[in-house]
């Protein structure tokens, strides 16, 4: 949930699709400077994720509405992101388990 009133004005004010529009462009600038981080430059990587940040929140607290509280939004996000997490845990343990495998049986060769 969006505990920054200002972030609600902003939101509010330019409504739902204008931010979606503006989180498009704050993604493609992140790739971009994602991409110059790689080639050595790290100057606006941090300011690009403040960015997608920002209207990532502000899109949140717009998509809801009455037969979807914003709360529900925020509480099914998090809950999503938890399984997202957990899913790559543990195909980092399988992924380990078979690496550990595989030079095991290397060795034995």
């Amino acid at each position: 949930m969006i505990n920054d009133d200002r972030l609600k004005q902003i939101a509010d004010h330019y409504g739902l699709d204008s931010q979606l529009n503006i989180l498009q462009e704050e993604l493609a600038e992140l790739i971009q400077a994602i991409s110059k981080y790689r080639r050595g430059d790290p100057t606006h990587i941090l300011e690009e994720i403040a960015d997608v940040e920002i209207m990532l929140d502000q899109v949140k607290y717009l998509i809801g509405n009455p037969v979807t509280p914003r709360v529900f939004i925020e509480t099914a996000v998090e809950v999503i992101r938890e399984n997202k997490i957990n899913r790559q845990l543990k195909r980092i343990q399988e992924e380990t388990r078979y690496n550990g495998k595989q030079d095991a049986n290397q060795s034995e060769q």
